[in-house]
Parts: structure tokens; C-alpha cells; sequence
């Protein structure tokens, strides 16, 4: 398998990836799931595996080899899914000269998540329940997603099982995902214990509620509301900077148009964190996910405490525990007024993610993002706001549909969208904040035209 100096052919050649049937291609690009004998490491102390069969008794390593190039050596399992598990793996280069596939040094680890693809058409889990998880779902959004922020994880890759003589249902799919080493936010909030000595300080926790924030309304401003966010779907890289990732419950508002979402048919994100409408299965609007952010900011200050119920916090209390074991002083006044305000039982209530910005514990944000000030910062926002809500509004008259409410520039995506073009990628908001930016373009929210945003 000979190959010109400098080029490097796509691994999934050396093994002649079969066709797909059409009826089981549920990924666009195709991959095969191969067992390499080891061989010897290099100086650089790189896992390596033979391409060419070897004699003796080992233990192959396993990988996937992608017929658009990578190739990625699975290290080990981390977690079950519903549909499937879940693995760390390394990125793999092939040396054709050798006949071998090279770990990347440094190591470029990756996350793929393995589906069975029967169970993602059928829409139930291994012991053969209907779930509401939809791995195919998820990748649309994450597909649409990756690149548009810094902040929210990104798809590296999707393909289809092309192992010729796999039984139906046993074939896989396979998403590749960007590793974050820092892990979940999750983990590190119960590694804390709840003790006063293992507290994030103020500074940190803002760092790390800007990032969520910044990718939150990126999202938003890019016509997706999240619906499940949770300290288990913010990860963190090894710098400490936070991602949004899992957006398996997301809707796109720009599909549904302008006005509240209809409430769905399940119950949708996960106790403590999910919005009271969503729970009473209600129509909901981009504060949903302003609820969550709340529950979430709580968490980071107060640490071990169990947020309290929808019904304590709906009735005021979302400090009763907190006062009760004497932490009220773990957070200041301002930032629980934010809290206080972002887990208002009445979504009319609640502040819109502008607002959140512009709220007085989050005025040091606008130099975690990189804006001279926290007023040009919410304006940048609010400036793509305008354009994210233009291009819903447009995509609705394009559709026949009626809009509801004023948009301050709605005429504006009527002449920049048509029919043959995808409004997404001709008419979609790009602001960028200043060059050295940490949260990259900000996107916004919808807010009501009588809104003050500064509160």
C-alpha cells in the first residue's frame, strides 16, 4: 500500500470498507471496526498496529477506520448509554510506508459514542424500553452547532457500521466527539464534598457561569434551545474552560417560528434543573434554559446542597437550606439576586439571557469575553439577537406563517433568505466581539421590546 511522500491515503482503504445497505446507512460516511496486532513502539513510545496480519498469540487493539481519513484506536470504555456505550479513543495517523496505525503524538483523544442502530430506529434502550433519547437527533443539532462557538462541544465526525458480515442487529453507529479533559461539571462539584475549604472561589465560578452563558445565548441567537442543561452536559477542558455539550433534547425555534414552543409530549432535562413549564409539559420559550443556568449557579456556590424542589423554589424559599446551615455567606448579595431572579417559577418573570448579562454580577464578564465593557457586551449580543429574531420571523412569512409580536428587524432576512438557499448558513447572525475574545460571536435570546435590560 504504497503512498507519495507527504500523502496519507485514508486508512479505511487498507481495509476495503463494504458497501452499506441503504436501509442501514443511518450516517452519511462509512466506517469499519478492525483488529490490529500490536507491534513495537517507536522512540516516541506510540502505540502502533500492524495492518499486515502477525503470527503469534495476542491481543489485538481495536479501531475505527473512517472512509473520509481518520482513523481512532479505541483506549477504553467510560460509560454505558442507553443505546449503546461510550469510549475514550485516540486519533490514529497511518504510516503507509510501515504498513502501520500510528497513535498522533501528542495523543488526540477523542470521545465516541456507539449506537446500536436498531435500537435507534426503533426508539428503545438495550433492555428494549422506549426512551426518549435520539442519538440521531442529537447529531443534527450538533452538526448544525460545531464551529458556530468555543463554548458549546463539538462533532468531529458520524458514520454508519460497514463491517461487511455484521448481523442487522448488531451494527453500530459511531459519533466522534471532542474530548474535554477536564471532565464534567458534575464531577467536579461532588469532589468538592460540600466542604467550606473545597469552595470555587467567585472569580472561578463566573468564569465558568460566563462560559455556559456565552454559549447558552450563541445557542439561542442560533434559533436552538437546549432543554437539558445540567451540571452533567457543561464539560470543561484542560484550561478549565467550560462547554455545553448533549443538545439530545434541543428543538430549532427557527422551525417552529416566533412565540412560545408548544409544550412536548414527554417531560423533558432532568430533575432539579429542568424548568417548571417543562415539567407541566407547557408551552416554553429560550427561559427554560435561563431556569437551568439558575440551578446551575446555585450549585456552584452552595456545592453539596441538593437544590431544593420546584415547588420550595416557586413559593421563594431557594435559600431556606442554604440559610438554615449557615452559607449564606458563601455567595454575595448580587449573585444571589441573579439566582433568585433566573429560577422565577413564572417564566414572565424570569430574565431574559440579556438581562443575565447585563445583571450586576456578571459586569466582570465582559473581560472574561473580551469587551471593553459590560454594556458593549450585552449590545453585541443584543445586536445578533435582533438578526437571529429577523430570520425566524422571515422563515416563518416564507411559510405562511402568522408572526406574533413586533421584530425590530424583521424585513431584514425577507430579502437576504430564499427558498433555495439554506437561511442557516445565507442569513444567520456572525458579530464578533473584540479579537481577543474568549466566548467568540455572541448570539442572543429573544426579549421583549419593552424589556430594560439593564436591571
Amino acid at each position: 500500500m504504497a503512498a507519495a511522500a507527504g500523502e496519507r491515503p485514508p486508512p479505511a482503504a487498507a481495509y476495503g470498507l463494504a458497501a452499506v445497505p441503504p436501509r442501514e446507512r443511518i450516517a452519511d460516511k462509512a466506517a469499519q471496526l478492525v483488529e490490529l496486532a500490536p507491534v513495537d513502539s517507536g522512540a516516541d513510545g506510540a502505540v502502533r498496529g500492524s495492518i499486515h496480519p502477525v503470527a503469534g498469540r495476542y491481543t489485538p487493539h481495536v479501531y475505527l477506520a473512517c472512509e473520509d481519513g481518520p482513523a481512532y484506536r479505541f483506549v477504553r470504555q467510560i460509560a454505558e448509554s442507553l443505546m449503546g456505550s461510550v469510549w475514550l479513543a485516540t486519533r490514529c495517523r497511518l504510516d503507509a510506508a510501515a504498513n502501520v496505525l500510528v497513535d498522533e503524538v501528542p495523543a488526540a483523544r477523542v470521545v465516541i459514542k456507539r449506537s446500536f442502530v436498531d435500537l435507534v430506529r426503533r426508539g428503545v434502550d438495550k433492555s428494549g424500553r422506549t426512551v426518549r433519547e435520539d442519538p440521531l437527533h442529537e447529531l443534527r443539532v450538533l452538526t448544525y452547532l460545531t464551529g458556530k462557538h468555543s463554548n458549546i462541544a463539538s462533532l468531529l465526525g458520524a458514520y454508519t457500521d460497514a463491517r461487511p458480515t455484521v448481523r442487522a442487529e448488531e451494527r453500530e453507529m459511531f459519533a466522534v466527539l471532542e474530548f474535554c479533559e477536564g471532565g464534567d461539571l458534575f464531577d467536579h462539584i461532588t469532589a468538592t464534598e460540600g466542604a467550606e475549604a473545597n469552595r470555587f472561589s467567585e472569580d472561578k465560578i463566573r468564569s465558568v457561569f460566563t462560559d455556559m452563558c456565552s454559549a447558552v445565548v450563541a445557542m439561542h441567537g442560533w434559533g436552538i434551545i437546549h432543554r437539558d442543561l445540567s451540571p452533567e452536559n457543561v464539560l470543561l477542558d484542560a484550561a478549565g474552560r467550560a462547554k455545553i455539550c448533549d443538545p439530545g433534547q434541543a428543538i430549532d425555534r427557527w422551525a417552529v417560528g416566533p412565540g412560545p414552543i408548544p409544550g412536548d409530549r414527554d417531560v423533558l432535562g432532568k430533575n432539579h434543573f429542568r424548568a417548571p413549564e417543562l415539567a407541566a409539559l407547557k408551552p416554553h420559550d429560550e427561559k427554560c434554559d435561563v431556569y437551568s443556568l439558575g440551578v446551575i449557579l446555585f450549585l456552584l456556590f452552595f456545592l453539596g446542597m441538593q437544590p431544593p424542589p420546584p415547588e420550595v423554589i416557586a413559593s421563594g424559599q431557594l435559600f431556606q437550606d442554604v440559610d438554615h446551615y449557615r452559607r449564606s455567606g458563601w455567595a454575595s448579595r448580587s449573585a444571589k439576586d441573579l439566582m433568585y431572579r433566573m429560577t422565577a417559577h413564572d417564566p414572565r418573570r424570569r430574565p431574559s439571557m440579556l438581562q443575565v448579562l447585563a445583571s450586576e454580577w456578571m459586569a466582570p464578564a465582559a473581560g472574561i469575553l473580551g469587551f471593553p465593557d459590560q454594556r458593549s457586551m450585552v449590545e453585541a449580543a443584543k445586536g445578533n439577537l435582533d438578526a437571529g429574531a429577523a430570520v425566524c420571523s422571515g422563515l416563518a412569512r416564507m411559510r405562511g406563517g402568522v408572526v406574533t409580536g413586533p421584530s425590530r428587524a424583521a424585513g431584514a432576512v425577507a430579502a437576504a433568505s430564499s427558498p433555495a438557499t439554506d437561511p442557516r448558513r445565507s442569513a444567520a447572525p456572525s458579530v464578533s466581539s473584540a479579537s481577543s475574545s474568549r466566548g467568540g460571536a455572541m448570539h442572543g435570546s429573544a426579549m421583549d421590546d419593552d424589556d430594560d435590560i439593564f436591571m
